[in-house]
């Protein structure tokens, strides 16, 4: 995805949001679509506002939080060069790593 398309689709999920969806976590799948376009286009600045979003809404690590968003910022970070923050976020999942692969815990 450039940069231009990218534009496009923030700028429409921002008018999304504006016509009356009050839960955060309908939009978890939007989020992971945009953190892979950021990914793609190398849009740090543009992924990080996402990632407050994301924060703000509590789908990362509060009670909305859906583990795939986290790995798509996981991803997002790497690709974009920057593993350090990918790692912090990485440990900071609310997903535990006694967790089965299904989600069960063990």
């Amino acid at each position: 995805m450039n940069e231009e398309r990218l534009d496009d689709a923030l700028a429409t999920f921002s008018w999304m949001k504006t016509q009356g969806f009050p839960v955060p976590s309908i939009y978890a799948p939007s989020y992971g679509v945009l953190m892979k376009g950021c990914a793609a286009a190398m849009a740090l600045e543009k992924g990080i506002k996402l990632h407050q979003e994301l924060l703000k809404g509590g789908l990362i690590n509060g009670a909305n939080a859906h583990d795939l968003l986290g790995l798509n910022l996981v991803d997002f970070y790497g690709k974009c060069g920057e593993s350090e923050t990918a790692q912090r976020v990485f440990d900071e999942l609310s997903c535990t790593p006694s967790r089965d692969l299904d989600g069960a815990d063990k």
